[in-house]
């Protein structure tokens, strides 16, 4: 099964959001896997961080995601880890092979086929490679030698084909290396999937950008056990570091395409591993998600000297948050929902007080401010 969760039919029709979500965390052909091949073209390591990764991209859909025209339709996923099925939702799904990720394609192509106000999101996080285009492996790749990457999906191919989907918002998400292996370099056909066929008398007109986890020739990073740094970047960003106004003092937020981007860009920057988001596709600027909740936001605080032992954010209702901590250890980093703070510290030593402030204001994308003390 690739179909996690589906609007009510009963609900009055209308453009929805469809998601197709691919995490490859088993490689069965490769060293470590099910059916590990002693005759292979190249190798890829076993990887636990896309099927995690994967179910919270699922997780946030299904408790936080909106869209101001097009609410969430549908959610199709597939995933490999060892041992197998992948439990998403409740659900579990099937295998990330090149026959599942082909029936679970056609199924969501099928739902975001029936409306132009459609938005169609597709999702994939696993090992990818970059020759002539750029190939993302899936469960089976490596099954036949000779030709090493024909269970793997060639996403120029696929997103030039989806020219053909009526959806006129075409958003994908790449969380894959685009390294060149030296064994795969002189392959004449890689015999990709490409899913969908391109055809010259498709639609003009749709808004089809794709955000990608790395550079050309990069690798993208991932800890062991955890979710992707990509995928960590760009949940934060969805849930508020990326979101805007849709007026000026409005209590309405979006996420924009490039506003999302280049927050991602800017996390990924920070954590120092050195890897770089890309943009490419075909689209401008479109509206990828609308907030249900309040947005968070990254607070940092930073008071000379540090002696602090404790930050009190406290609302204007008397309400207030305590984070505590050792002193001494340099700025403070909290994310909170975006609001007007009454900032408070309580320090180590009884003789430093803090100087009166006034209101604090904290909304997208981040803010900082420095603590004057006296003593």
């Amino acid at each position: 099964m690739t179909l996690v969760w589906e609007s009510d039919p009963a609900q009055p029709g209308g453009p929805r959001t469809h998601v197709l979500l691919i995490g490859v965390g088993h490689y069965r052909h490769m060293p470590g896997g099910a059916e590990e091949r002693a005759e292979r073209d190249f190798t890829v390591d076993q990887v636990d961080s896309p099927p995690l990764s994967a179910q919270a991209m699922v997780d946030f859909l299904l408790t936080e995601y909106g869209h101001p025209t097009a609410p969430l339709g549908s959610v199709e996923v597939v995933a490999s880890e060892q041992p197998g099925p992948v439990v998403v939702a409740g659900v579990p799904v099937a295998a990330a092979t090149r026959s599942g990720v082909r029936t679970a394609y056609q199924a969501w192509r099928a739902r975001c086929d029936t409306d132009p106000g459609n938005v169609a999101i597709f999702y994939f996080c696993g090992h990818g490679v970059a020759l002539d285009n750029h190939y993302l492996l899936l469960e089976d790749v490596g099954a036949y030698p000779g030709a090493p990457l024909e269970n793997s999906i060639d996403l120029i191919r696929f997103h030039r084909g989806m020219t053909g989907c009526p959806a006129r918002v075409q958003v994908f998400l790449v969380d894959a290396c685009r390294d060149v292996p030296r064994l795969l370099v002189q392959i004449p056909d890689p015999q990709a999937e490409r899913l969908a066929d391109y055809r010259v008398n498709s639609p003009g007109g749709r808004d089809a950008p794709i955000l990608r986890a790395t550079a050309d020739k990069k690798e993208a990073v991932a800890p062991r056990g955890e979710i992707t740094r990509f995928t960590h970047a760009l949940l934060r960003g969805l849930r508020g570091i990326a979101a805007t106004r849709t007026a000026p003092g409005g209590a309405d937020w979006v996420v924009q395409f490039r506003d999302l981007a280049e927050k991602v860009r800017l996390q990924l920057q920070a954590d120092g591993h050195g890897q770089e988001c890309r943009i490419g596709g075909d689209g401008f600027d479109p509206t990828v998600a609308r907030l249900t909740r309040t947005p968070v936001v990254p607070l940092a605080v930073t008071v000379v000297p540090d002696t602090v032992a404790e930050l009190r954010l406290g609302l204007p209702s008397g309400e207030a948050t305590p984070y505590r901590r050792e002193p001494g250890l340099g700025r403070w980093s909290v994310d909170v929902p975006a609001g007007t703070y009454v900032l408070e510290a309580r320090f180590a030593r009884p003789d430093i007080v803090m100087e009166e402030q006034g209101p604090l204001e904290v909304a997208p994308p981040n803010r900082d401010v420095s603590v004057a003390v006296r003593w």
